[in-house]
This record gives C-alpha cells, structure tokens and sequence, in this order.
C-alpha cells in the first residue's frame, strides 16, 4: 500500500501526511502535480525524500506543462538525493486545466514516445539531435546523470496510450472507474510482452465514519469525473450522458446539485470508501487483477492524521 497527495496541499497538511504515514504500513510516497497548486512537485518531493524514509514518486508531471530538459534534470537531482528511492511519473495531466491556461493537447500518442525516448538518452548524457512532432534538439549536450536508473512511469488513461506505456515504460498509474481498470490493466499487459512491469492503481479513497462523510465522498467524485475523458467513461458501466449532467452542472458553479446527482453506482465506480477494513479487503482484491500497488490518497477523510493511521493498523491486520 502507497500513500498519495497532490501539489494542491499546502505545506502544513504534507507534513502532517508525512508524519501520519512514517511507519511500516506505507511503501511509496506519490505525489500528483496539481498544476494550480500552492508548492512545486519537484520540491515536495525532495522535501519528503530528505524527510521519510518512503521511496517517492512523482505520479504525474505534465509533459505539456513543463520543459522536457527541466523534467530531466529535476529528475536526476532528485535521483541523487534518494539514494534509489525515487521514480518518475509522466503523463498529459489535467484537461481541464491545461485547456483554461490555452495549452494545447496535440499528438499525446507520439509526444509521450518521444517524451520517455529523449529523458532516457538525456539521463544517459547522450548528445542528442533529434527533430520530432512535438520536441526538437539541435546538438544538446547534457551534464546530469542520474545517481541511478530512474523507473519511469505513465500515468495515462487511454487505450492506444496504455497500449503505449505497456510497450515502453516500466510501470503504470492507472486511475478511473473500477470496471475500468480491469480493462486498462488488460490493455497494459497486452504491450508488455511479459515483461515484469509495476502496476499503480490510485483512486479517490475516504475513509466514512458518519454520515455527513459521504458528502465529502461525493464533491471529490464529482472533481474526479470532471477531469474523466468520454473514452475511459465509455469503458466503465457509468452513463455517458449522466457524467455529461453532473459534469455540467460542476463547470456551472452548481456543486450542490452536482452532489444530488451522485448515485450510489457512480460512488462505487469512482472511489474507495466506508470503514478501514472494507478499504483494505477492497485494495487486497485488486491483487487478483495483478495489481503490485494501491495508493491511499485524497481526501482521506474527515481528520486527516486518524484516518490515515487508521488505514494503516487495519492494513497491517489484513497483510
């Protein structure tokens, strides 16, 4: 079992996460950039690598968003510092946003190729000329090797992108409504000739004490659903048109009507919720589907330090 954050916390709630996950229970730190948050991913991970004995990953950084060659090099700081504790997830990242800031989503397929091609033979200080759909180097000599190899991840939803990571990453972030993931995982698995190659699983998760948790439960389904492309709702049993009306009614500033329109289906679609044991007998199933980890990640619950702890002792209950 993981634990995850994103970028949007502010400093005093990571390091509250930190110190609740700093036992046994937990394996890897992951860290999502949130592209409007308050800190830059790259320094929470440092923070936590300098901090915890966690190996961390960043799960995911956007291509889109950031320069290639700063990813690169941040990457292998970050490699020295850990000591082989830290990995590197990719990916496109939120649609919404990179749509609000004017950045454009063009050849996601063939971006991410040359994305994991190029960090690759940068790490391997290669001098490099290459002349791509989406990135160019004219004679670029880098100087940043990494401590040691760097595991790279996708974190990608879509099926020729799945197929993609399958064949040339070493792992996956798979997020999404659970009868999807059964098939991302099949998609995955199909390009990666049996190579031995991790499997991230990381929905919302909540952990329900009373009833006005479920509200809670519900505005992170809907924030998650808004951000689903139509492709990877096509491949779960959620509506299409009825994610399409709550979706609407999140854009138009109507959370509340938003919530209304959760259905108990949507729910146990979208996330993992109610006490720590149902939590955790949930996360063992997927290891039935071959999942290696599954990421106890936001909104954890109503008292964040407890909920965390408390996941953590039935966890170590059930293993």
């Amino acid at each position: 079992m993981d634990v995850g954050v994103t970028s949007f916390f502010p400093w005093k709630r990571f390091v509250q996460i930190l110190k609740a996950a700093g036992d046994d229970a937990f394996n890897t730190l992951w860290i999502g950039e949130d592209i409007n948050g308050s800190v830059d991913v790259f320094v929470q991970a440092l923070f936590a690598l300098s901090s915890t004995r966690l190996n961390v990953g960043i799960g995911i950084t956007s291509i889109y968003f950031h320069k290639l060659v700063n990813i690169a090099r941040a990457a292998a700081s970050l490699s020295e510092v850990s000591l082989n504790r830290f990995r590197l997830g990719i990916g496109v990242g939120s649609l919404k946003i990179l749509s609000e800031m004017g950045i454009p989503i063009e050849r996601p397929v063939s971006t991410m190729r040359e994305a994991a091609f190029l960090l690759r033979k940068i790490w391997n200080e290669e001098r490099t000329t290459f002349n791509g759909s989406s990135f160019v180097f004219n004679d670029y000599i880098p100087h940043y090797r990494p401590f040691s190899r760097i595991p790279l991840y996708f974190g990608v939803r879509g099926r020729k992108l799945l197929e993609l990571a399958g064949e040339i990453a070493d792992g996956v972030i798979i997020s999404g409504p659970k009868t999807y993931i059964r098939k991302a995982i099949e998609l995955f698995r199909s390009k990666s000739g049996g190579a031995d190659k991790r499997i991230v699983v990381w929905l919302p998760t909540i952990l329900i004490e009373r009833k006005e948790d479920l509200d809670l439960a519900k505005e992170a389904v809907v924030v998650v659903l808004a951000d689903t492309p139509q492709q990877v709702i096509r491949l779960s049993s959620i509506s299409p048109e009825e994610a399409q009306v709550i979706c609407r009614f999140y854009i138009q500033g109507d959370m509340k009507r938003a919530i209304e329109l959760v259905s108990d289906e949507i729910m146990d679609e979208m996330l993992f919720y109610g006490s720590a044991q149902e939590i955790c007998e949930a996360f063992t199933y997927l290891e039935t589907l071959g999942v290696h980890e599954v990421v106890f990640g936001p909104p954890f619950g109503r008292k964040l330090e407890s909920s965390i702890m408390e996941i953590s002792k039935a966890w170590s209950k059930t293993n």
